[in-house]
């Protein structure tokens, strides 16, 4: 798959911590592996962000123009992770 460069800004972005104002941030566990599934606006653009945690941290980052498309975006990969045996243990 071929970097898209909207997802390298918005990976960009987050990594300097440019003011994006969290608006959700849901941690999944599975047996000792944790997820978080967070939503970040910044501006006009909303940031829809998977992290690993552990040793090796890896992020998918998607960014969207909608907020509605950005906030279905999360809820569709809560439900994802739930449906594959991740439990929610915190949120803000």
């Amino acid at each position: 798959m071929k970097n898209n460069p909207r997802r390298q800004r918005a990976r960009s972005r987050l990594r300097q911590g440019s003011g994006a104002q969290a608006l959700l941030q849901w941690v999944f566990s599975r047996e000792n592996h944790l997820v978080t599934c967070e939503l970040h606006q910044e501006g006009s653009q909303y940031l829809v962000r998977l992290l690993t945690h552990g040793e090796v941290k890896k992020a998918i980052v998607s960014s969207f123009d909608a907020g509605l498309a950005a906030f279905q975006r999360h809820a569709a990969i809560a439900a994802e992770l739930r449906r594959s045996g991740w439990m929610l243990v915190a949120y803000r």
